[in-house]
């Protein structure tokens, strides 16, 4: 019943005058209580002493005593005062509002709620709500909790209308939503959590109803769990253990509807080793409250992020997680963060290749900040994008992995298979509890939902993944394109438009900063004692040497009859900023320099990679080759592709020598724009920059990834590339157009054998023709013979050809009848 802005008062029990009723304003949520305590107060009475008494269902209705928590009714009387001549004509009343609850309170809510939700009105509404959703996903032929809850609101709020109003709330959503946060501190007590279970089995929000009200089964290939729950398997993060894991999931999964439907276990890693693995002190703190023994999948060696990453101890990891499910599996679904996730990849992709210890033993996964074995690890990468449903979660903002190493995971799943959600709690899993997180867990929960009915998933459409639109990895590779043999080999080397950039005073920043022992100095993992450390310094002094390298190095290693061409920037191109702010860099392991963000940077590189073109005139026959240092390998990749799409010269290949590996996503929204050009990405040997998935994605020919560690090996590793693929080019296309001309001749063979089989045919069917007229001249003839011989015959028979033995019909004239005289 909705709340009264007025109210009449008058005494109980004697006959009401005019002058002895008061009008009484209500505020919103006012409640009988409310206004008797504002009665006493006035006329200084107890409030015990006092009480309401009205009609329940309108002026028809008998008087009955109102409780404290309800809400009034137009008309009340007073009960204990003979006058209420003390009270002001009009009274405002203001609510009350309960600041909080205790335990036993909570709990006899709870009971009082279980109480009313077996009241046979509600059952019946709940009964028939069902039905109509389950006629409504069979149609629809998908799940939406949505639809349950919109028709349940009218069924809850009448059960709930007899109990929160007695404890001073509305019975309405937002009542609930004051009656949960009071119930908060109270929330993680076990006796509150069955309650809270119990409660959602009852009213059906634990969809344990779909498909058992039906008479079916509960289905066979999923809800592995103890009473039809989601079973789930948890894989934790690196230097963690299950005390920690325990927490991890309770903050990602605590708060969403599908928690009471989800039964998680944790897995244990194999190698042990003790706190002080981690080298910041501060995360050494925080995870002595877990104990002083935490567990590794693997090791990172020499450190992670390195481009030549090797994950020492996997394959343990992997054997244990394999006699882990022949034990206790299968599972629905697994869940991993960070080295767990890692560990999880590596099992979907053995699963999806036939694996037996890994196949049918979980059909889904949830991946927080997991990464994909490096081009140079000891791990191999999926050789197929992976078909399995997959939620992928991360944070741009993580301090321990550049991003593109999670993006890289997301295209390795097959597009229709993979949702991206994106979160702002760093190098963690997502919080998800607050306002703030509700759309991440809103995702989540729908994710886990379509999992547990088994109802049709397509991933969201979301900015989260818009990045991702039609790109995917691996891509299937083709072989490079020919080019004319004897024509000019060009190698046109784009270097870096900004120069030096903050190298310099970087560096100097970067070695105070180890000096002073703020920044851990360059160290080799230990296996399983201490993580390793990367080399920032030298990693910045090969930015530098990289960043303020020009066409001279490579001209001086090229073969004879190579050209070594440099652009030219104008004054304004070198003065432009391609790069984000030092504000704007978020993850702790990325620099500027990795990152090129803004849409306005691909008209600006187009812009400047036509000018380039311009000025150095390419011909036709020219082969060229095409190589972006630093930042300068962004406008290599658009000049690239502006010579592969409008068919200016034959490209022969492209290196990108430690280029930014994040572009903006008009730049790599496309797939294979490069065509069939090889492409090579070289990187520093000390460089921790993530995956260029950006540029292997580009192109359907051949990609490498590769590191150096001295300046000349990687200049000439691109000089002896180029000139090899120009000579293998050239080879490719003489052999081209010897395939070329025995195809024509073959062309022309096959074509002179059908004119002859056509010219065959003909004469075949002229004489066949022929020899139908002949036939049919021939029938025509004996046919008139036949007539002649009857007409002679009948002339024989003389009078007595009526008296004829029998008649019988002629095969010849089709019909006639040939008479035989009596006597032979």
């Amino acid at each position: 019943m909705p709340p009264l802005r007025e109210v009449l008062l008058a005494p109980l029990f004697r006959d009401v005058e005019d002058y002895d009723c008061r009008l009484v304003e209500l505020d919103r949520d006012a409640t009988c209580g409310d206004i008797v305590h504002a009665v006493a107060r006035e006329l200084r009475l107890r409030r015990r002493d006092l009480a309401l008494v009205g009609a329940r269902g309108g002026a028809a209705g008998a008087p009955a005593r109102f409780h404290a928590k309800e809400p009034p009714v137009a008309f009340m009387q007073v009960k204990g005062v003979h006058s209420l001549a003390g009270l002001p004509a009009s009274l405002r009343v203001k609510p009350r509002r309960r600041a909080a609850l205790t335990l036993q309170q909570a709990l006899q809510i709870q009971k009082e709620l279980l109480g009313a939700y077996g009241d046979e009105v509600f059952v019946t509404m709940m009964m028939e709500a069902q039905r109509e959703c389950r006629e409504r996903w069979r149609r629809e032929g998908s799940f939406n909790s949505k639809d349950y809850s919109d028709l349940m609101k009218a069924a809850l709020e009448l059960a709930q209308g007899t109990v929160l109003p007695k404890w001073g709330y509305e019975a309405t959503a937002q009542g609930m939503l004051q009656m949960q946060f009071h119930f908060a501190p109270w929330d993680p007590l076990p006796e509150i959590q069955t309650n809270v279970d119990i409660i959602n089995h009852k009213i059906g929000f634990d969809y344990g109803w779909i498909g058992l009200d039906d008479g079916g089964e509960r289905p066979r290939d999923r809800r592995f769990g103890r009473d039809g729950r989601l079973k789930m398997l948890y894989l934790y993060g690196g230097g963690c253990n299950a005390a920690v894991a325990d927490m991890q999931c309770a903050n990602v999964f605590r708060d969403s509807p599908m928690y009471a439907n989800m039964e998680i276990s944790v897995f244990e890693a194999p190698h042990e080793a003790a706190v002080t693995w981690h080298v910041s002190p501060i995360m050494q703190q925080q995870l002595r409250q877990f104990g002083e023994t935490v567990y590794l999948y693997y090791e990172r060696v020499p450190y992670a992020n390195c481009q030549r990453e090797i994950w020492e101890g996997i394959d343990d990891s992997l054997k244990a997680l394999k006699d882990h499910f022949r034990r206790k599996g299968p599972y629905d679904g697994v869940v991993g963060f960070d080295m767990g996730g890692e560990v999880l990849l590596q099992a979907a992709r053995l699963q999806q290749e036939g694996d037996p210890g890994f196949s049918g033993m979980f059909r889904f996964m949830v991946l927080f900040t997991a990464a994909t074995a490096r081009h140079l690890s000891n791990c191999e990468r999926p050789r197929a994008p992976l078909q399995i449903p997959t939620l992928l979660s991360w944070a741009n903002n993580d301090e321990n992995h550049p991003y593109t190493m999670f993006e890289e995971s997301a295209l390795f799943i097959e597009e229709g298979f993979r949702e991206v959600v994106l979160h702002s709690s760093g190098h963690n899993p997502p919080r998800l509890s607050g306002l703030t997180s509700a759309p991440i867990a809103e995702r989540l929960t729908r994710f886990l939902e379509a999992m547990w009915t088994g109802a049709p998933w397509t991933p969201g459409v979301h900015p989260d993944g818009e990045w991702a639109r039609g790109l995917g990895l691996p891509v299937a590779r083709l072989p490079s394109g020919p080019a004319p043999g004897g024509t000019p080999r060009r190698l046109l080397v784009v270097h870096d438009p900004m120069g030096p950039h903050d190298y310099k005073l970087k560096i100097q920043r970067l070695e105070e900063a180890v000096r002073q022992g703020h920044l851990p100095g360059p160290e080799s993992a230990t296996l399983y004692a201490r993580c390793g450390v990367p080399d920032v310094v030298g990693s910045a002094r090969f930015d530098l040497e990289i960043s303020t390298l020009t066409s001279e190095a490579f001209r001086a290693r090229a073969y004879e009859g190579m050209s070594v061409d440099a652009v030219e920037y104008s004054e304004e191109q070198r003065s432009y900023d391609w790069h984000v702010r030092d504000d704007e860099v978020l993850n702790g392991q990325m620099k500027k320099e990795d990152l090129i963000l803004h849409g306005h940077h691909e008209a600006s590189a187009n812009s400047v990679a036509r000018h380039l073109l311009n000025n150095i005139k390419l011909d036709a026959r020219d082969r060229i080759g095409v190589v972006g240092l630093g930042t300068g390998a962004f406008i290599a990749f658009t000049l690239a592709k502006i010579v592969v799409t409008e068919e200016r010269a034959p490209l022969i290949g492209l290196w990108l020598v430690d280029p930014p590996t994040r572009l903006p996503s008009a730049t790599t929204k496309q797939q294979g724009r490069l065509a069939t050009c090889p492409v090579s990405v070289l990187i520093h040997e000390s460089s921790i920059v993530g995956p260029a998935w950006c540029y292997e994605t580009a192109t359907r020919g051949p990609y490498v990834h590769s590191t150096f560690s001295r300046l000349d090996e990687m200049v000439r590793t691109v000089v002896d590339s180029f000139w090899s693929l120009c000579s293998e080019a050239a080879c490719k296309a003489q052999e081209l157009d010897m395939a070329r001309r025995a195809r024509q001749e073959a062309e022309e063979r096959v074509w002179q054998e059908a004119e002859r089989e056509a010219e065959g045919r003909r004469r075949r069917e002229a004489e066949a023709r022929v020899g139908r007229e002949v036939a049919a001249a021939e029938r025509t003839r004996l046919r008139a013979s036949a007539v002649a011989w009857h007409a002679a015959a009948a002339q024989w028979g003389g009078p007595s050809a009526g008296r004829s033995r029998g008649t019988v019909p002629c095969r010849t004239c089709q019909g006639a009848t040939v008479l035989e005289p009596r006597d032979g």
